[in-house]
């Protein structure tokens, strides 16, 4: 991100004045990625927003419990999972950069964002807290099948 894309020069500094500490949810499947788990501290620290590391991340990242669709499989398992995750955060707000892993966040009870929510819209201030959606992912599967099949 930092050296290809960067960030709008608009949003330059626009999280400075929010009044959120976020938490980063690095997504399992880029457990090994520096690169993923750099860019996005990087993005946020370019958008001004405030951050506290939470245990267990980067290398050491936990899986949100979407893995090998285990919440249709196993939905107790799946619940257990989150709910293990969830309880590394230290704060009440969460950034991914997984769709998938938000919305885990999020059945967890943490104010769950992606990054490119923050990059694409405007300062984040705890008011703007709120569910997003119940199926999010799957309604967008849907949407997108819906929209082939025609």
């Amino acid at each position: 991100m930092k050296e290809e894309i960067g960030i709008p020069k608009d949003k330059k500094d626009i999280g400075k004045d929010s009044d959120v500490i976020f938490n980063i949810h690095d997504s399992c499947p880029t457990r090994y990625v520096t690169s993923h788990h750099d860019s996005i501290r990087w993005v946020l620290s370019q958008l001004g927003y405030k951050v506290e590391e939470m245990a267990n991340i980067r290398e050491n990242t936990r899986c949100c419990g979407v893995g090998g669709m285990l919440g249709c499989i196993n939905a107790d398992l799946y619940k257990r999972i989150v709910d293990r995750r969830v309880s590394d955060a230290t704060q009440d707000h969460i950034i991914s950069y997984c769709g998938s892993c938000r919305g885990s966040m999020e059945l967890g009870g943490l104010d769950s964002l992606h990054i490119l929510q923050l990059i694409h819209g405007s300062c984040y201030y705890k008011k703007d807290a709120k569910k997003r959606s119940d199926n999010y992912g799957l309604h967008n599967r849907l949407e997108a099948k819906r929209r082939v099949s025609k």
